[in-house]
């Protein structure tokens, strides 16, 4: 991936209470749906990714939410000179009645399987469709401008769900309500797909989201990139499950779409790639 390649960032606002309790935070500015240390700290360091990658950012458009403007707050101290634009139309999913309940004890999968459905005291997953077409069609005028990867769009896992199943990967395999990354989390919005960079979420052989990328509590070193030649005997690539044994290359799609071929750059135990993941 190329910066000249990217529309837009995309970050998913820093960890919640709510988060670790499973409940939905959907429009609230309650306790539970403030940032929490963790939250804090993955939000900055987001900003150091992002600023470290050499990311010129010089917009950022945000959600108005509480744990929103704390995330980006947090992201602007790596951009003090970016442009802050706050708009309540990237609010997520209006759960209503369960604002603050339990997830597993009202699965939101229903209302995404029939979007004219009414979620309770909440909004259609139609009209949250609608709101978000309106919101990212304003967006997409300013990236025609502003290109290389010069805005940063901070949100929700709901939002990031609308741009994969209706904007960037239609057709292809649909993602949930948390969207492609976990809180603080980074993508990288480009013609050819979203490509997570930090957190990022896929299912496994059990079928449950996990971490697979960056941890929050990592260090980035100063000259960081989603992948980097180190030096000789300095990585375990070859221990990896998406490292093809018969060849040096890897058959992770995101790194794929990042790289632009399946063709690892270096010699396995010489680069070092954020998809990883130990066979």
């Amino acid at each position: 991936m190329k910066l000249d390649d990217v529309i837009f960032f995309f970050m998913r606002h820093g960890e919640t209470a709510g988060n670790k309790k499973n409940v939905y935070r959907s429009w609230s500015n309650a306790p539970d749906a403030q940032l929490d240390a963790a939250g804090r700290k993955s939000a900055e360091k987001g900003g150091q990714y992002l600023a470290t990658i050499g990311a010129p950012i010089e917009l950022i458009v945000a959600d108005s939410l509480d744990r929103v403007q704390e995330t980006v707050e947090l992201v602007a101290r790596s951009f003090p000179e970016a442009r802050l634009e706050f708009v309540r139309a990237l609010h997520p999913l209006n759960m209503g009645d369960w604002t603050l309940q339990s997830k597993d004890e009202h699965p939101v999968q229903p209302y995404l399987d029939e979007p004219s459905k009414q979620i309770p005291g909440g909004e259609k997953v139609d009209e949250f469709n609608d709101r978000e077409a309106q919101i990212f069609q304003t967006i997409f005028a300013l990236a025609k401008d502003l290109k290389g990867g010069k805005i940063l769009v901070v949100g929700h896992g709901s939002n990031v769900a609308y741009l994969h199943n209706h904007v960037f990967n239609r057709g292809k395999a649909r993602v949930g309500y948390e969207g492609l990354v976990d809180p603080g989390g980074i993508i990288a919005c480009t013609p050819g797909g979203m490509i997570p960079l930090t957190l990022s979420r896929e299912k496994s052989s059990k079928g449950d989201e996990h971490l697979t990328q960056l941890g929050p509590n990592v260090t980035y070193p100063p000259d960081h990139e989603p992948g980097l030649k180190v030096p000789k005997g300095g990585s375990m690539c070859a221990n990896c499950e998406y490292h093809n044994p018969d060849g040096n290359t890897c058959k992770n799609e995101y790194f794929i779409r990042w790289n632009g071929s399946d063709k690892i750059p270096a010699p396995a135990d010489q680069y070092c790639s954020d998809w990883y993941e130990p066979k």
